[in-house]
C-alpha cells in the first residue's frame, strides 16, 4: 500500500513476503520487484502452472471456486446440466 498501487491478490507465501518487505521498506519498489514482476506471473500461468509461486490479481469470486475441470469435463458438465434442465421443464408440460 505504500506504493499507492493496491489490488486484490491471491494470498500465498510470495504475497506474505511482499507485505513483510514492504513494511520494512515502504515505497521502495526495488525491494519487492523481483517478487511482483509480471514475468513471474506469466511463467506461473503459461509455463509451470504453479499459482503459489507468484503474485497475481483476483477478486472475491476466487473464494467460491471449488474445482478446476478440464475443458472436456466442463463441456460435458454443461451438456449434462442442460439435458437435466430440459427434462425438468418438459416434465412440467401437461398434455
Amino acid at each position: 500500500r505504500s506504493l499507492r498501487n493496491t489490488e486484490r491478490v491471491y494470498k500465498n507465501d510470495v504475497t506474505d513476503q511482499v507485505q513483510a518487505i514492504e513494511a520494512e521498506y515502504p515505497g521502495q519498489i526495488d525491494k519487492i520487484y523481483h517478487l511482483v514482476a509480471g514475468e513471474n506471473y506469466r511463467r506461473a500461468f503459461h509455463e509451470t502452472g504453479d499459482a503459489e509461486n507468484s503474485v497475481w490479481s483476483c477478486g472475491p469470486v476466487v473464494s467460491i471456486i471449488d474445482d478446476v475441470p478440464s475443458c472436456q469435463e466442463l463441456i460435458d458438465q454443461i451438456i449434462s446440466d442442460a439435458e437435466k434442465a430440459i427434462k425438468r421443464s418438459h416434465a412440467q408440460v401437461i398434455e
